[in-house]
């Protein structure tokens, strides 16, 4: 045994093969043991033990009476500031007091203990451990930096937490209440990896682009990565989780990463790309971005989602899409949806959800619940043909009523879908694409070139002054309504599909026309009318028509009815049936079995019909009522007579009509019929 004394100087120490008793007395010394179980007193001073020369992994703490490992084996330490590595993976740990450690080369696991300590790893992939304010240098290779704040104020209660901060370059900071703790604001440099654990405090700590493992402990907690694996649990309290934190949404998102809310109402920040989210207890949200993505994206929050899947124990959703044409899915929670640039489909599920789809021709879906929909820029749809019941959607409606539409408000949307049920939709003075399904629909386009299409079911369209509208009436028996303007003269003919203001239509089985209300004289308005059916079996009828009307039924079965004033009836070939109603009608049935059909209550005026062949089996068919007409054909005959124009039927109070060409004694039983 050799017993080697120091001066009061700065010296350099070295030990010899055998157990030494090395001492530094005065003055900041170096001592390297060598082989042996050396006895190792620092003295005064900053004194350094280094194992450089050591041929194996040292494990030296300070705080343990024998350390062990390769030089240090053996090894007692006393009044030692300082320790220097071997070129192996070592352990080396600190006390309470201020240590400086150097891991120099392999890969070392050092422990800080409590005080100001500067540790530098050295090359090799070192983990490191702090519970102090310390001056960490990671060195060359894959460093780990562990931070617990939780021995950073071991017994103090309230008060601000600690935050970990991941600067631009790289470096790590911890701040206090606003205040650096570290000198020149730095915590530690060279760190590819974190792992922080929070007090009960609320601590912020930001990752590195490396695997990093992120608790937040009890407290309201903000955690976030920077594009690693990252396993992030918020803990107790209200905590913020983040997938990563840069501006431009670089480095992409790591599908690995894995974020815990634990109790607590907490909110997470994602990417399109994760392993697990998992909110715990209490009303969680998750935001999902994906604005800064190529393409367009695909974000399914449903249950069986390709992310939502990737979800449990989540309330709320706020997702936001790419520039590209998006699918975006919702959940059974209350869920807030933006579509941001592109085509996007909109689907928002159950819940009371926003859906905004900003701007690109988008279609949105709110699903039940009573939904916000705001379409945003280009022109944008709502979409009911999920419902389970009819809707009553008006675009100028503040709120709509039935099936998935109840409770739902629409901003900024030009255009309607509606459900497979009975719906009643309505566009605005805007142009409007609106589109039935199946089921009894009743359309109004409103103002403007609307472009409806009712689908299947039978449909009533409804259309005001002759707009340029385009129209098809879709399978089953479609009714279109007509309200015509307060003067002019207009046209429609249904076998072309067009009208003399450029409208179009198709697949329109019955046509209502009718005038606007009565003008300032109590008269109808003075509009002239020229309908024209379409080849199939058309049903045309007149309302309130306050100028000269001609209405021609066309090839087919046509049923027409006649309005208010001195209507031309014309039912063309088939078998038709024909009504003059009021006002002096003229009446053609045409070629084949026609009905002339008089209702002793509204056939007011005198009509006249031209063609009637009992050959062909024509046919009169009267309505009566008590007191205005007749109700056999004993009745007919008291009522009516022959005149060199033909037979004249009389209904009383100046009302009937005339039959040209024709013979009382034509007229039998079976031409005439009762209701």
């Amino acid at each position: 045994m050799v017993d080697i004394h120091g001066t009061p100087g700065n010296d350099t120490i070295f030990g010899t093969p055998a157990a030494d008793n090395l001492y530094g007395e005065e003055g900041d010394d170096s001592i390297r043991p060598y082989l042996g179980a050396d006895l190792v007193d620092g003295g005064d001073g900053i004194d350094t033990v280094n194992y450089i020369d050591s041929t194996a992994a040292i494990d030296v703490d300070l705080t343990r009476a024998t350390q062990l490992g390769g030089d240090a084996e053996g090894d007692r330490l006393i009044s030692i500031e300082s320790i220097w590595g071997s070129r192996f993976n070592d352990r080396i740990a600190g006390t309470a007091g201020d240590e400086i450690i150097k891991g120099d080369a392999g890969d070392d696991v050092i422990v800080g203990g409590g005080g100001l300590d500067r540790i530098n790893g050295g090359a090799g992939d070192d983990r490191i451990e702090v519970s102090s304010v310390s001056i960490v240098e990671g060195g060359a290779g894959n460093n780990t930096l562990v931070v617990d704040v939780r021995e950073f104020r071991a017994g103090e209660t309230g008060g601000p937490g600690f935050i970990v901060w991941h600067q631009p370059n790289g470096d790590l900071s911890l701040i206090d209440d606003g205040d650096y703790l570290s000198p020149h604001g730095k915590l530690a440099t060279g760190i590819e990896r974190l792992e922080f654990y929070g007090s009960e405090h609320d601590d912020i700590g930001f990752g590195t682009s490396g695997d990093d493992i992120l608790y937040g402990g009890a407290g309201n907690d903000d955690l976030g990565g920077f594009g690693g694996a990252d396993w992030m649990d918020g803990g107790d309290g209200n905590d913020h989780l983040w997938q990563e934190l840069t501006n431009n949404h670089s480095p992409p998102a790591n599908p690995n990463v894995v974020m815990l809310g634990g109790a607590g109402d907490d909110t997470f920040s994602a990417r399109i790309d994760f392993a697990l989210i998992d909110g715990g207890e209490g009303f969680d949200t998750v935001s999902i971005d994906a604005v800064d993505s190529d393409g367009d994206v695909t974000i399914d929050i449903r249950p069986w989602g390709a992310i939502g899947s990737k979800i449990v124990n989540v309330e709320s959703f706020q997702v936001a899409g790419a520039s590209g044409n998006d699918l975006l899915l919702g959940g059974n929670g209350d869920d807030t949806f933006r579509g941001y640039g592109g085509d996007d489909v909109i689907h928002g599920g159950k819940g009371n959800d926003w859906l905004m789809g900003l701007d690109g021709d988008d279609v949105l879906d709110g699903g039940a619940g009573a939904d916000r929909i705001d379409g945003g820029a280009g022109r944008d749809r709502v979409d009911y043909g999920g419902s389970t019941a009819g809707v009553d959607v008006n675009l100028g409606r503040a709120t709509q009523v039935g099936g998935f539409a109840h409770g739902d408000t629409l901003t900024s949307i030009e255009d309607i879908w509606g459900s497979n049920y009975n719906d009643v939709l309505v566009g605005d003075a805007l142009a409007n694409v609106i589109h039935g399904g199946a089921g009894d629909d009743r359309i109004n386009g409103g103002g403007g070139f609307d472009r409806i299409n009712a689908g299947a079911g039978n449909d009533t369209i409804f259309m005001s002054n002759f707009d340029p509208d385009w129209i098809d009436g879709g399978d089953g028996i479609d009714m279109l309504q007509i309200q015509t303007p307060s003067s002019g003269s207009y046209w429609i003919d249904m076998q072309s599909g067009t009208s003399s203001t450029g409208g179009m239509f198709q697949n329109i089985e019955k046509l209502t026309l009718f005038g606007p209300l009565l003008g300032p004289n109590g008269l109808y308005q003075p509009v002239d009318l020229d309908v024209i059916g379409a080849s199939g079996d058309d049903y045309i009828q007149l309302l309130n028509t306050g100028g000269v009307v001609t209405a021609r039924g066309g090839t087919g079965n046509d049923t027409i009815f006649g309005g208010k004033m001195d209507d031309t009836l014309q039912g063309d070939e088939g078998d038709d049936r024909l009504r003059g109603f009021r006002g002096n009608d003229t009446l053609t049935g045409g070629a084949g079995a026609d009905t002339f059909i008089f209702d002793g209550q509204y056939n007011e005026g005198f009509d006249r019909i031209t063609d009637f062949n009992v050959a062909e089996g024509d046919h009169l068919y009267f309505q009566p009522v008590s007191g205005r007409a007749f109700a056999n054909y004993q009745g007919f005959l008291a009522h009516a007579h022959d005149t060199a124009e033909g037979v004249q039927v009389d209904f009383g109070f100046g009302s009937g009509f005339l039959i040209e060409n024709v013979t009382l004694a034509e007229l039998g039983p079976d031409q005439v019929s009762f209701y």
